[in-house]
């Protein structure tokens, strides 16, 4: 259910209040099966080990745990509310603008807890709850030909859901999601486009993002117990959250008529470094890093006449043939792997579609 009304105090200043409340239920079966072959014991040998190729076991239910199943329910009610002046003709008249948006926000958002499979059984993880503050404003000058809109936010999270990964034993590895504890983000975004005239239109776009874990209790295998202890991950970066991203684009337009529309766009994208460790102990090491990359994408397309309705568009992504790890995995619970996603290198390409 979700309701939201705004109070206007005057023509410049509106105050907007929402609210939504939540339920969710989640039901999860789970039916396990072994093979109905036993397996041999010891070590397997050369010999037994290539005899396994090709071969496929039939299976029965697993008499230890043939079905896993749990059912739980969250509720929550998440609040808002927004103050927000909008400037009027007076203020733009003195500031030379077109359009001036300022606001603040208050808000608090909710995530369903859930179930992952992080040893034998399943382990329910708790509702993920934050609190967001934003300022920011929009403006629009020189004629409409300029627009600027930056924000500034501060996020608190309570019990925040991550992905980690689990030393069950000397062999297995549990994934799943636990609740980190308590983190914030805080950082700034930046968008800003200009029309110098019908035919060019340049864009950039940035994003600052500072995240730390403020607690992060996880569960830690010792190898000689065989008991899980407590471990603290609070030192460890955030996974897959690079610092700042950038990009911006040159667009040239031109055309009309019998001829159609052309446009020719060349677009620059930078990511930074990012963090991709899901198992505790590995915030000081190299090899749980992907290093930042930028990349030059082109592209040329022309519309047809009248309607617009076919595109022909030649692209070529990745120009300058870039070698980076788009995404990745770590971890060394147990023999340790990692796990690297590469990028494609160049590609172009011609493109056609046709509206309907």
């Amino acid at each position: 259910v979700f309701a939201q009304a705004n109070y206007y105090f005057n023509p410049e200043w509106t105050l907007t209040l929402g609210g939504r409340y939540s339920v969710e239920d989640k039901e999860i079966e789970q039916y396990n099966y072994t093979s109905a072959t036993p397996a041999p014991a010891g070590l397997l040998t050369r010999e037994q080990f290539d005899a396994l190729l090709g071969t496929v076991h039939d299976v029965v239910p697993n008499p230890d745990i043939p079905l896993l199943k749990e059912q739980d329910d969250w509720s929550d009610f998440t609040p808002s509310l927004t103050l927000s002046y909008t400037a009027g003709d007076d203020v733009l008249d003195s500031a030379a603008l077109d359009t001036l948006l300022v606001y603040g926000t208050w808000s608090q958002g909710f995530k369903a807890g859930g179930f992952s499979r992080l040893d034998e059984t399943f382990t329910s993880f708790d509702p993920e709850h934050v609190t967001n503050y934003e300022l920011g404003f929009k403006i629009d000058a020189l004629d409409q030909q300029l627009r600027l809109n930056i924000a500034l936010f501060y996020m608190d999270y309570e019990d925040m859901q991550a992905t980690i990964t689990r030393a069950l034993d000397e062999i297995r590895v549990g994934v799943g999601t636990a609740n980190a504890g308590e983190a914030t983000m805080q950082g700034a975004e930046v968008e800003l486009s200009y029309l110098p005239n019908e035919h060019w239109l340049f864009t950039l776009s940035a994003n600052y993002l500072d995240a730390e874990y403020d607690k992060f209790d996880d569960l830690k295998l010792n190898p000689d117990s065989g008991e899980f202890e407590p471990v603290d991950r609070s030192s460890e970066d955030f996974a897959y959250v690079p610092e700042t991203t950038f990009s911006a684009s040159a667009e040239y337009r031109w055309g009309g008529g019998d001829w159609g529309d052309w446009a020719a766009r060349l677009a620059y994208f930078y990511k930074d470094e990012v963090f991709i460790a899901l198992s505790s102990g590995l915030e000081d090491q190299d090899a749980a890093y992907l290093d930042s990359y930028d990349l030059w994408n082109a592209r040329l397309s022309w519309l047809s006449p009248n309607d617009g309705r076919v595109e022909l568009a030649l692209y070529c992504d990745n120009l300058t043939d870039e070698n980076y790890y788009g995404t990745g995995t770590i971890e060394v619970a147990n023999q340790g792997t990692r796990s690297l996603v590469t990028s494609l290198g160049r590609t172009y390409g011609l493109q056609a579609s046709y509206r309907f």
